[in-house]
């Protein structure tokens, strides 16, 4: 059996948190400029604002635990899942304000839930695209993305909007390069 360097671990843990926490912030704040016209009227209350990060974060965890699962296996995601994603999770948390309040255990926790209770939605799709679009979120995983966040932001599922959150979502998690650096700390683990 191959022991795991404990260092390059927690370097792969550190640089693969980092990455998901600054790619699921960005695209979170580039899809709420895209959704301007939508949103304009009603405006973003916080709670919304806070969830949308929320889900922005779960489509890219959701992702490492993929490409973990690709090319590791379950050692890989065993290895690295908990703590990458601890550490997004509190990166995140600590670049959105919710309430004005200061990041706290209990925010985690609630975090860690939403991520859990959206993960079992997910996994009800069986691939992450298609060549047909999904605009009921029920085969593809960038479908339901689009149906969940439209519902949290209370606006139906149109064609165009539907289109413009999985497009912007493809193309933050291409170039994320989390595949890559998923890929490269199984290299460098395994």
């Amino acid at each position: 059996m191959v022991q795991l360097d404990m260092s390059e671990r927690q370097q792969a843990v550190d640089e693969l948190g980092m990455t998901i926490a600054s790619w699921s912030l960005s695209s979170t704040r580039a899809l709420i400029a895209e959704l301007f016209e939508v949103l304009f009227d009603k405006g973003l209350t916080p709670e919304q604002d806070y969830k949308l990060h929320l889900e922005m974060l779960t489509f890219f965890l959701l992702n490492f635990e993929r490409y973990c699962l690709d090319f590791g296996g379950e050692k890989l995601r065993d290895s690295l899942h908990n703590e990458t994603s601890d550490l997004a999770i509190r990166i995140t948390l600590s670049k959105i304000t919710r309430e004005g309040r200061v990041c706290v255990e209990k925010d985690v926790i609630e975090a860690l839930e939403y991520y859990n209770d959206a993960a079992s939605d997910y996994d009800k799709c069986p691939v992450l695209v298609d060549t047909l679009p999904d605009y009921q979120g029920s085969r593809t995983v960038l479908g339901r993305l689009s149906v969940r966040v439209l519902a949290l932001l209370g606006q139906p599922v149109m064609a165009h909007t539907a289109d413009l959150v999985s497009a912007l979502a493809t193309e933050a998690l291409a170039e994320s390069a989390l595949r890559s650096g998923v890929k490269e700390a199984s290299d460098s683990l395994l």
